[in-house]
């Protein structure tokens, strides 16, 4: 008979093991970085949206299933490494159907977050800001200004890295500020959500074409996103006041 002693000793070990699994996962494997990010920024956005008690669990719920579907692809993957080493159909297969999970799972999670944020009052918040109103009022130039702005501040910063000033590779990705200020943009003068969506869609597209190039690595694209929005809004907001 196991002493409760032992008992706790065991639980707090097995605590133990599987936040070693989670941590992991995290370190190696750049999707599930990903995944995390993108979990947190919907949470905070969530926070601000005044969102009901169903909605909320619908939201946790689709980022749960995300990242447990890449955690057991993580695992299938490790599993099939570790039983062969040469190619084999039905280690394809295995992997296949463990990335395709993990698709799935995705594509459920958009779905989630499509209904639970695109609906009436949360487009009626988005489209009817003050300030809004008034930046879709400034003349054209402001916004070939704040580009120039984001390419100059982009450029300042790989200097302070020690790199040099390029706008190919490097921290941050030029390219991707820039495609994120023009979607930031497009939605600040236009008002509309899906006008939003769109460019971002694109803008992610500019960073997703320079990672798989290999011109720069998810954090650097990721730091030249939050460059290009950060930027524009703060100075939107500032000449707006």
């Amino acid at each position: 008979m196991d002493k409760p002693g032992k008992k706790k000793t065991n639980i707090v070990k097995s605590f133990d093991y599987a936040l070693r699994g989670l941590v992991y996962a995290v370190k190696t494997q750049r999707n599930m970085r990903i995944h995390l990010i993108t979990a947190v920024l919907v949470i905070i956005v969530s926070l601000f949206l005044n969102l009901s008690r169903t909605e909320m669990i619908a939201i946790i719920f689709a980022i749960s299933l995300v990242l447990i579907t890449e955690i057991l692809n993580t695992s299938s993957e490790l599993m099939v490494n570790l039983i062969t080493d040469r190619h084999h159909p039905l280690a394809k297969i295995i992997k296949d159907m463990s990335a395709g999970a993990v698709l799935f799972s995705s594509i459920c999670a958009i779905l989630v977050g499509y209904m639970v944020f695109i609906k009436q009052e949360v487009l009626e918040v988005l489209e009817r800001s003050i300030v809004i109103e008034k930046i879709s009022s400034f003349p054209p130039y402001i916004s070939a200004a704040i580009i120039f702005l984001v390419i100059v501040i982009s450029l300042f910063i790989k200097s302070l890295k020690g790199e040099n000033i390029s706008i190919i590779g490097g921290m941050p990705s030029i390219h991707t500020a820039v495609a994120f200020s023009l979607a930031s943009i497009a939605y600040l003068i236009s008002g509309n959500i899906y006008v939003c969506l769109i460019t971002a869609l694109l803008a992610g597209l500019v960073g997703q074409a320079r990672i798989s190039a290999g011109v720069h690595n998810i954090w650097e694209v990721i730091a030249g996103a939050l460059i290009g929005i950060f930027l524009t809004v703060i100075i939107f907001q500032t000449i707006a006041f």
